[in-house]
């Protein structure tokens, strides 16, 4: 009687069952539980390879120990028949379909889907071997031969027992407990050191922000200790400024009372002459009668002068005490009084040379109190000291009486 799907399928469920249930190296399946294996659809070499595949397990399974080797063998046969050459265990090209028919077929024999799988690995484990590894390794108890088999077992241990030097299960646990815990201990200190490089690449990030930061205060320090000392450079500069300008204002002052005092001077010379003339005596002498004349054309003209001089120079001085009151600067008003000095002094000096040249009179004897002035100017501008007021008017008032007598 041929085994229905359903019946199948409940096998395979019970054969994952007991795989989760054990955890032996080999793990059967008890015969009132094992289904027949259906071999309907397969060709006749399949299904022979499957027979002898099976022969192979159960010899095997009467050899104990020895025996791992033949059944591994016969499971390898039988994958081989169904899933195709196993190439480490590498079964994703198979498909489902190829793999779900080889459990059902370990699944017939009596095996579970791990105890198939252990084998497939014992019987890859040889193929890589040589003929003295083989036979080494099949002297081995079951239970090293199954954890050497797998295909996490560390190389230098699998190494160690093909050359025969680890015998027992204990020696390779104990070996790969060693193996495991300086794994363990090497990833600890290369999670460490990650640690640390990370610590590091960040303290250097603190460092080089810190460093920066550093470096703009240090610049904003010099640049506000540069403006602090171009401050008090500006107001050093400005006090200095200051005490300049307060200096012109004292000499500007002082010589503005001096243009008050020359206008003074040059009003009470122009009363002093006009008093004169009317006090001047009339002679019949024709000569002079014509000196009377012409000195009191003179007089009269030169008091005329004086005295529009004197209302220019005091206008120009009025117009010069308006622009010191509307803040002129201190050395603009001084040019500006030297300026209207030199006008009057200049229009009064015209109106005089045309009085001599008309008198036929001698300039450079009439001139010497000019020279005298002009000397005094020149001496005062280049000594910078102020003129005695009193000396060339003396000799003018001298000069000026010798016209009238």
């Amino acid at each position: 009687m041929m085994p229905s799907k359903l019946d199948a399928a409940a096998a395979l469920e019970s054969m994952d069952s007991m795989d989760a249930l054990q955890s032996k190296p080999l793990t059967m399946i008890p015969d009132e539980i094992r289904p027949a294996f259906d071999y309907s659809g397969l060709d006749a070499q399949t299904v022979d390879d499957l027979h002898f595949a099976e022969k192979e397990y159960q010899h095997g399974k009467k050899l104990a120990e020895r025996g791992l080797v033949h059944m591994g063998n016969a499971i390898a046969a039988a994958h081989d028949a169904l899933c195709g050459v196993v190439q480490l265990l590498d079964n994703s090209k198979h498909g489902n379909r190829g793999d779900d028919s080889f459990r059902a077929w370990c699944c017939s024999i009596g095996i579970t889907k791990s105890t198939a799988y252990n084998l497939l690995q014992v019987s890859a484990l040889m193929d890589g071997s040589s003929p003295r590894q083989r036979a080494i390794l099949e002297a081995l108890p079951p239970t090293l031969l199954y954890a050497v088999a797998k295909p996490s077992a560390p190389a230098e241990l699998v190494a160690q027992v093909k050359s025969g030097d680890i015998t027992t299960h204990k020696q390779y646990q104990d070996l790969l407990a060693q193996i495991k815990a300086e794994k363990e201990r090497a990833d600890a200190a290369e999670k460490s050191a990650q640690n640390a490089r990370k610590e590091n690449a960040y303290f250097k990030e603190l460092v080089k922000s810190a460093e920066a930061q550093t470096h703009k205060d240090a610049e904003k320090r010099e640049e506000a200790e540069s403006r602090y000392e171009s401050a008090l450079a500006d107001i050093s500069g400005l006090k200095e400024q200051n005490a300049k300008l307060k200096e012109r204002a004292d000499s500007a002052e002082a010589r503005e009372e001096e243009a008050w005092k020359m206008q003074s001077k040059a009003e009470a010379r122009a009363k002093t002459a006009e008093d004169a003339l009317k006090k001047q005596p009339i002679t019949g002498v024709v000569d002079k009668d014509e000196v009377q004349r012409q000195a009191e054309a003179l007089s009269r003209k030169d008091v005329q002068e004086a005295r529009q001089q004197a209302a220019e120079a005091q206008a120009r001085l009025r117009q010069y005490q308006e622009d010191a009151e509307g803040l002129l600067a201190p050395a603009q008003a001084c040019a500006q009084q030297a300026q209207f000095i030199a006008d009057s002094v200049r229009a009064m000096y015209l109106n005089w040379f045309g009085s001599a040249v008309a008198a036929d009179a001698s300039l450079a004897q009439m001139g010497t109190p000019l020279y005298a002035v002009c000397g005094e100017i020149m001496s005062s501008l280049e000594e910078e000291n102020a003129i005695n007021p009193t000396a060339a008017g003396s000799e003018e008032d001298a000069e000026r009486e010798a016209l009238f007598e």
